[in-house]
């Protein structure tokens, strides 16, 4: 199955009810101008996401929360760059943060994404249905009604703090649910 199309024409929660309800595995690639978003959905279950913005990185989170210096996190990246390694497992196997650690980062890394995709008013998107590939990836699963209902409660209260109003986009999310 492939599904694409604009956002401002089909949402996204949408999208990722349709996706969560066939029980799809595949990858949503949502992008517009310079920003782009992966979303890796397994039987319909999102399990991994990772977005070009710097502030929805895993060292971003990681540096946010104190759990590691600058100076080792820029060498645990030279490290995941010359071994071709995810840099989560460069941390732990060099003993500077715990799995547990990164487990809970990659969650919010996901999570964060997720809701700060919602913010888009505009975009393109494209779904692949394909077997997934993310060996070295720490993995997460997200409740994807949970991510819709959480994601789209922040959108709507950061864009009535903005003055802003999407009566449209509102109706047809509580009309899903």
């Amino acid at each position: 199955m492939a599904l694409n199309g604009t956002i401002d024409k089909f949402y996204l929660a949408d999208i990722l009810q349709l996706l969560c309800n066939g029980k799809k595995t595949g990858a949503l690639h949502v992008w517009h101008l310079e920003k782009e978003i992966k979303i890796y959905i397994n039987e319909g279950t999102i399990v991994y996401a990772i977005g070009s913005e710097k502030n929805l990185r895993l060292g971003y989170i990681l540096r946010k929360k104190e759990l590691i210096s600058k100076e080792a996190l820029q060498k645990c990246m030279r490290i995941s760059k010359e071994k071709k390694q995810a840099l989560g497992k460069v941390l732990v196997e060099n003993n500077l943060i715990s799995e547990k650690d990164l487990e809970q980062c990659v969650h919010e890394k996901v999570e964060e994404t997720l809701y700060n995709l919602f913010l888009w008013n505009k975009g393109h998107f494209e779904f692949k249905e394909t077997k997934l590939n993310l060996a070295g990836q720490v993995l997460t699963r997200m409740d994807t009604i949970g991510v819709i209902l959480e994601a789209s409660r922040r959108a709507d209260e950061t864009r009535a703090a903005r003055g802003e109003t999407d009566t449209k986009r509102r109706a047809t999310t509580i009309t899903l649910l």
